[in-house]
């Protein structure tokens, strides 16, 4: 897609206007979603709940559309939706420090800015602009993955402390790749200690460590089967099946885990410390003894600072050996 646009004023007004907005609405709300047109210049998304925005971005003037090939149709009277060129997208208010805010977010933006597949999208330079101003994503790309992709920009505010837990483990020496994906089942606290919380809801990839979701994202293949760019479809139909062919929400602990790679993910934290119970249930009991301890309440598994190394190499080796086999 040409971006010349972008230095259009017409893209410039658009973008003033979202970062108006913005400023304007808070930070409260989940989001803050808006849209740069082909016809109409600015669309604004009036949801601020979660990234609904995208699912349906809302009315344009006239004048033409893309099409199922993405291919642009003059039509003065199509009365189509929006032909958005751009999705701008802002961010909730942290539930960190305010000297911890900036530097998870470039820790972050980063991390997705460069990656295959979330980071294709990403239309912002450096993360400054993204975090003054919103991100920005580019529409020519399949639908559902730049979907997927404005979901993951949630994942330093709305989810600070498992990007916190992420940030810990990759200072550590972990690859970040499997560093996010034990985030989606870890925080951390205020002494750099991982402690087990299964995130859910509001996120890029439910199915957490379920199904083929760790060999694809650690594989970076996207594995969406459904065809169109968004600037043709305007709207997402399966966030998690980028990454998943079995895509489900998971809701339980990680002792639910107990298949495929994920079991093999969960193995390698349970292997650090074989006291890693926060309540000091030990982990290698029989499976009597095993399930009465997680049936406690509180009880959640727990790396501490000083075992981030260990964690560290079993994590790397258990990662080489998904991706060979």
């Amino acid at each position: 897609m040409n971006l010349d646009f972008m230095q259009t004023p017409e893209f410039k007004a658009a973008r003033d206007l979202f970062i108006a907005k913005y400023n304007d609405q808070g930070r409260s709300y989940c989001t803050c979603v808006g849209f740069f047109d082909k016809n109409s210049g600015w669309v604004e998304d009036r949801n601020p709940q979660c990234h609904i925005g995208p699912h349906s971005p809302g009315t344009s003037e006239d004048g033409g559309y893309y099409d199922e090939d993405d291919e642009w149709v003059d039509d003065e009277d199509a009365g189509r939706v929006s032909a958005p060129l751009v999705i701008f997208s802002g961010f909730q208010e942290y539930n960190n420090t305010t000297d911890e805010k900036p530097d998870l977010f470039e820790f972050w933006f980063n991390y997705q800015k460069n990656h295959p597949i979330i980071g294709a999208g990403v239309l912002n330079e450096d993360w400054k602009d993204a975090y003054d101003n919103g991100w920005m994503f580019r529409t020519d790309l399949n639908y559902n993955t730049v979907c997927c992709s404005v979901f993951f920009t949630r994942w330093p505010s709305e989810f600070s402390g498992a990007c916190r837990a992420m940030k810990l483990l990759v200072e550590a020496g972990c690859q970040p790749d499997m560093a996010f994906l034990v985030s989606t089942v870890m925080t951390s606290d205020d002494k750099g200690n991982l402690i087990e919380q299964v995130q859910n809801s509001h996120m890029p990839c439910q199915s957490h460590l379920y199904g083929d979701f760790p060999y694809n994202f650690l594989s970076h293949k996207d594995i969406g089967k459904d065809k169109g760019t968004y600037r043709s479809k305007h709207t997402y139909t399966s966030i998690n099946g980028v990454f998943c062919s079995t895509p489900q929400y998971h809701y339980g602990g990680i002792k639910d885990i107990t298949k495929g790679d994920g079991a093999k993910i969960v193995r390698a934290l349970r292997s650090v410390n074989s006291t890693a119970w926060v309540q000091g249930a030990d982990i290698f009991y029989t499976k009597e003894q095993h399930e009465k301890e997680m049936s406690r309440k509180g009880v959640s598994l727990m790396i501490q600072t000083a075992q981030l190394p260990d964690a560290v190499k079993a994590l790397n080796a258990v990662r080489e050996e998904i991706l060979n086999g």
